[in-house]
C-alpha cells in the first residue's frame, strides 16, 4: 500500500482492518485435488436419502493420530521475542479409531498402537457389543483405507458404505477429532507413552460425556 497508494499504513493499522472485516490469521486446511465431483454428489444425494429412511441408522466412523510432541502450530508472538514450545524428539504416537451417530449424538471410540485391518477387527467387535439398536439397519460410513475394506472383516450388525476418494469434509467425525486436539493436545507433549494414553484417556471421557452435544453441533456441517 506505501509503494503502490503512496498511503503511510502502519502495519497495526492494516491488521486492525482486516479483523474488523471478520478475517484472522490461520493455518489453511490442506485440500485434496483430485476429488470427483459427480461421484461426491451422488454420495450426497444417497446420504441424503437414508438420512429420511426411519429403518436406517448412519454411522460414521474414522481414525486419527495423535502425537505426543505435535508439530507446533502458527501463533501471535511480540516483536523481539522468541517463541518456543517444548519437542522432545521421541515421536510418541497412538491412534483413536471411533465412531458417531449424528442424529442420536452418541460416540463409540477406542484407542489403539496402530491402525490396520486387525485393530479395525478388534473395533467392530467392541462396537458390536453395544446396546441392541432401535433401528433395525446400521450403516458404518468410512473412508477408502484399505484396512475398512478387507475381505476378512466380520462386521456383525454394520452394513459399510464408503465415502467418495478424498472426501474427508464429508464425514462429522473429522470436526470431533479437531474438537479433541484443540481442546486437549494444543501445545501438549508428553514425556513417555504412559503420559500420551493418559491424556488421551481424559481427552476421549469428555468427548464420550459432552458426545450429544459435541456430534450435533459437528453433524452434517458439510455440502449435504
Amino acid at each position: 500500500m506505501r509503494d503502490e497508494l503512496k498511503l503511510p499504513v502502519a502495519y497495526s493499522t492494516v491488521m486492525r482492518f482486516l479483523h474488523d472485516q471478520g478475517f484472522r490469521l490461520k493455518v489453511p486446511q490442506p485440500w485434496p485435488d483430485r476429488q470427483d465431483e459427480e461421484s461426491r454428489k451422488s454420495f450426497c444425494l444417497e446420504l441424503q436419502a437414508l438420512m429420511k429412511n426411519p429403518d436406517v441408522e448412519l454411522w460414521f466412523g474414522d481414525e486419527t493420530g495423535i502425537e505426543g510432541d505435535p508439530r507446533p502450530r502458527r501463533r501471535w508472538i511480540k516483536v523481539g521475542k522468541t517463541g518456543r514450545v517444548t519437542k522432545n524428539g521421541d515421536h510418541l504416537r497412538m491412534n483413536v479409531t471411533g465412531m458417531v451417530c449424528p442424529r442420536t449424538g452418541e460416540a463409540f471410540l477406542c484407542e489403539f498402537s496402530h491402525s490396520d485391518t486387525d485393530t479395525f477387527q478388534a473395533f467392530l467387535d467392541e462396537a458390536n457389543r453395544l446396546p441392541p439398536p432401535s433401528r433395525p439397519r446400521q450403516l458404518l460410513i468410512l473412508d477408502n483405507a484399505s484396512w475398512h475394506k478387507a475381505a476378512r472383516l466380520q462386521w456383525g450388525r454394520f452394513e459399510p458404505l464408503y465415502l467418495p476418494p478424498y472426501s474427508p469434509d464429508l464425514n462429522p467425525i473429522e470436526r470431533l477429532w479437531l474438537l479433541i486436539k484443540a481442546e486437549w493436545f494444543t501445545d501438549f507433549v508428553a514425556k513417555d507413552a504412559d503420559a500420551l494414553i493418559d491424556r488421551i484417556d481424559k481427552a476421549l471421557c469428555w468427548a464420550i460425556n459432552r458426545a450429544p452435544d459435541n456430534i450435533r453441533t459437528c453433524s452434517i456441517k458439510s455440502e449435504l
